[in-house]
């Protein structure tokens, strides 16, 4: 769908350049747009598992990571919106699709906290 083509270039957009400049750098309306763009993938993340027939799709969980890799970036590994986000992850360990992505998400947060 446009719309998810759309929302994925974002996120890609996003994260590449918060990886580049890393989270010192980046500014307050660099940390808004992440906030924004957080919000917008846990939303679509939401209306798919709400659909009946995406409602376990695969990629209802990629838009959850999306979501709590981007809050990483916009409001750091601390923050009450990085944790509530990284909890819809966590809801995914168990979920034999997802259990190795979510083991990548793991590693890819440790990196970027150490």
């Amino acid at each position: 769908m446009d719309k998810d083509t759309e929302l994925r270039n974002r996120y890609l957009t996003y994260v590449t350049y918060a990886q580049e400049v890393g989270p010192q750098r980046m500014t307050e309306a660099d940390r808004e747009r992440g906030r924004l763009l957080a919000r917008k993938c846990h939303s679509r993340a939401i209306d798919l598992a709400l659909a009946k027939a995406t409602e376990q799709w695969i990629g209802i969980y990629w838009y959850m990571q999306c979501a709590a890799i981007t809050s990483l970036f916009a409001d750091g590994p601390t923050s009450a919106a990085f944790i509530e986000y990284r909890k819809d992850v966590d809801h995914y360990r168990g979920w034999p699709l997802a259990s190795g992505q979510v083991q990548a998400f793991d590693l890819y947060v440790d990196s970027f906290t150490a």
